[in-house]
């Protein structure tokens, strides 16, 4: 099976990046937002979301990047990949920052997460 050859170069997906760089803006200015990044084998989903990780590292003051994988009919949990990784990382954070982190989507996390993310006040953008 021949294997794919990756060049250090980034092109293409200028588009895809900017709307990237346009929501880590926003989320920097305390605006919620959220992305989900996701197409079938093959289509450059991992590269763009490397490419995206590595820009955002070169930041000042750098965001988090979490990645997980989801498995269509291989778990019995429809969250179960949000769960796992998401926890892990919340798991690894002081109380304060953590709620500092979760913010306004804070009732919608403890429904899924609930020994992590104490229930506040449920935030305007986010539904469950």
């Amino acid at each position: 099976m021949p294997t794919g050859i990756s060049s250090a170069r980034y092109v293409g997906r200028d588009q895809e990046l900017s709307r990237i760089a346009l929501a880590l803006e926003a989320a920097a200015d305390g605006q919620s937002r959220r992305l989900l990044i996701a197409g079938p084998g093959g289509s450059g989903v991992s590269r763009l979301i490397n490419e995206s990780v590595q820009r955002v590292g070169r930041l000042s003051e750098p965001f988090a990047a979490l990645r997980w994988r989801a498995h269509a009919g291989r778990s019995l949990e429809p969250y179960a990949p949000v769960i796992t990784g998401l926890g892990a990382f919340l798991g690894s954070l002081e109380p304060d920052e953590r709620s500092r982190v979760v913010g306004p989507g804070a009732h919608a996390l403890s429904l899924l997460l609930s020994d992590l993310v104490q229930p506040g006040s449920p935030g305007p953008s986010l539904r469950v």
